[in-house]
């Protein structure tokens, strides 16, 4: 009897243990569910960006850009065609003055101190449109950029398409940050804006029109690009095929504002800086220059307001 009585027992207490098990797994299985749920959403979240950078990436890499337009929220394509009509507007002759601004998106990065030896090597200004970052090195960065005369200015804090897009209040939070960081490192207030994408992105979830109001009411202007080296999508371009993209259509336009890029995966463009600047030496009236408050405006998407 007492046998039997400490097997009942002995069946009783497996059987607690059994339904606890069970009750503890079925309340944390939710739990764990719903964590690799987030993980998944975040990693998707990522993925979204990259897509979206890529993307934009793809656009910026677009050359043939032409300048402003006067009604507001009209927007020019990006590509590489321009009208009979409009090339023969921009074409110049070899000998009149022609204004070249060297450009950098995405800084600083790794190559930045090289970059900025190459243009100190040949008495170049350039102007870099930078994102935030807070470490020593890039801070040092945004100091050399000022103390050796070039534009220091603002492309964004995050470069996160979907973030600084998403709304005004969003795109006006980034640009502060960034503003306050630089004005804080540098004592330099910065003036000039670049957008992620362009003025004419097609990400944005926000009226760039609304976006540019919004630049224009902080006394900042926003700069756009007429020649790219389309670099930012395939970080594998040979230098020769840079200085090709950004010296063959330099003598349609009497601003050039040139796109090049900034970043840890573009060393062939720093190979190929030097040959640039050369290039653009070596012809007649042609002068390289920082942007400033004399340059003509070349804006892919322009309000009026």
């Amino acid at each position: 009897m007492e046998v039997n009585e400490q097997s009942r027992r002995k069946r009783v207490a497996r059987l607690k243990k059994i339904i606890i098990f069970l009750v503890v797994f079925f309340l944390l299985l939710p739990l764990v569910i719903c964590f690799i749920l987030g993980i998944k959403i975040r990693e998707l979240s990522t993925r979204i960006d990259e897509l979206t950078a890529l993307l934009n990436a793809r656009m910026e890499s677009s050359p043939g850009i032409t300048r402003t337009l006067p009604e507001e929220d009209t927007e020019i394509p990006l590509n590489e065609e321009t009208s009979e009509n409009e090339e023969e507007a921009e074409e110049l002759p070899q000998t009149a003055q022609h204004k070249v601004y060297l450009t950098f998106d995405d800084g600083p990065s790794v190559y930045t101190d090289e970059i900025l030896d190459i243009l100190r090597e040949y008495d170049v200004k350039a102007t870099f449109f930078v994102v935030g970052k807070e470490d020593d090195v890039s801070k040092a960065a945004y100091k050399r950029i000022v103390d050796e005369g070039h534009t220091l200015a603002i492309h964004s804090y995050s470069h996160k398409y979907g973030e600084i897009y998403n709304s005004l209040d969003d795109y006006a939070y980034d640009l502060e940050r960034l503003e306050s960081l630089l004005y804080e490192v540098t004592g330099t207030q910065c003036k000039y804006v670049r957008f992620p994408g362009g003025s004419s992105n097609k990400v944005s979830k926000v009226p760039m029109s609304d976006i540019i109001k919004y630049i224009h009411a902080q006394d900042m202007e926003y700069f756009d690009w007429n020649i790219s080296a389309s670099d930012a999508v395939n970080t594998a371009l040979a230098p020769e095929a840079i200085l090709a993209n950004v010296t063959n259509g330099i003598d349609k336009y009497e601003t050039d504002v040139i796109l090049l890029h900034d970043t840890g995966n573009r060393k062939s463009t720093v190979d190929a800086l030097p040959m640039i600047i050369e290039n653009i030496k070596a012809r007649e009236g042609y002068e390289l220059l920082p942007i400033d408050e004399n340059t003509e405006l070349v804006q892919h998407l322009k309000i009026e307001e």
